[in-house]
């Protein structure tokens, strides 16, 4: 049903395509939400969406991958209460840190926004990623300079 699902979305079947995805729910709730976040259609039909999200309530992945679709659709604090919810579930993952703070940083909460890139920066460290360590720091360096000068009212 999901294989179905995404040929008739596809094919400008968007109804077919949410139906049969929410059939792919019914029979297998751990796979179909665990992609959820992949199938940026089922967002806009609230009740697939609900179904998906009791299937599996302690799932981090699906909170993550549902949150990275949030956000990259401008759904800012959707993508921020899934991202809270992921942490919840696995405290330990650098990625999510990141984008929550990304997200945060969008609505306009530089606080947060900091605090998650100084999470995510030590997770990356500890786990040896120094390209994704670098990157993350820049921000928090650029952030720091950003809140420096709203201070001083520049």
């Amino acid at each position: 049903y999901r294989n179905l699902a995404d040929a008739r979305y596809q094919l400008g079947d968007r109804q077919g395509g949410i139906e049969d995805y929410a059939q792919a729910i019914k029979i297998n709730p751990n796979y179909a939400v665990k992609n959820l976040g992949n199938i940026r259609y089922l967002l806009e039909d609230k009740q697939v969406l609900s179904q998906a999200s009791e299937s599996i309530p302690n799932d981090a992945v699906a909170y993550k991958n549902r949150g990275n679709t949030c956000y990259e659709k401008g759904d800012y604090e959707g993508a921020v209460e899934d991202f809270t919810q992921a942490i919840k579930m696995n405290p330990n993952d650098a990625d999510v840190y990141y984008n929550r703070g990304n997200a945060r940083y969008n609505l306009g909460d530089k606080h947060e926004a900091l605090e998650d890139f100084r999470k995510a920066a030590d997770f990356y460290w500890k786990e040896g990623k120094l390209a994704e360590h670098n990157d993350v720091r820049d921000k928090i360096v650029d952030l720091e300079i950003e809140e420096s000068l709203d201070i001083l009212n520049f």
